[in-house]
């Protein structure tokens, strides 16, 4: 029952970080829409990689920072735009979500 929990808690925090990074890309596409009068896909793609990249330095550990992978992600989410993010999130969520364990005492 714990994995299905675990589960749960990847899911919602994954779905979180998707929504804040789908948020932040609409309001600043917004912004630029209500600023200018006007919006390019290159703008928001330049977003998404910038996200994309910071979520995967964020995934990788704290002394292992591969910044060709993170450049990889960016490439990705610059030419699929959100679709990306939505990975990377999980892997976050992962990492975010602690392992319960019923048997370990302290």
């Amino acid at each position: 029952m714990e994995g299905h929990a675990r589960l749960g808690r990847t899911t919602a925090t994954t779905t979180a970080i998707a929504l804040a990074a789908f948020g932040v890309v609409l309001a600043v596409g917004t912004g630029l829409a209500l600023a200018f009068d006007y919006v390019s896909v290159l703008e928001l793609g330049a977003l998404w990689a910038l996200i994309a990249a910071g979520l995967s330095l964020y995934t990788d550990p704290p002394g292992e920072r591969r910044l060709g992978r993170a450049a990889l992600w960016a490439a990705a989410a610059l030419l699929f735009g959100g679709l990306p993010i939505i990975v990377l999130a999980w892997r976050v969520a992962k990492r975010r979500t602690p392992v319960y364990e019923p048997n370990v005492s302290r």
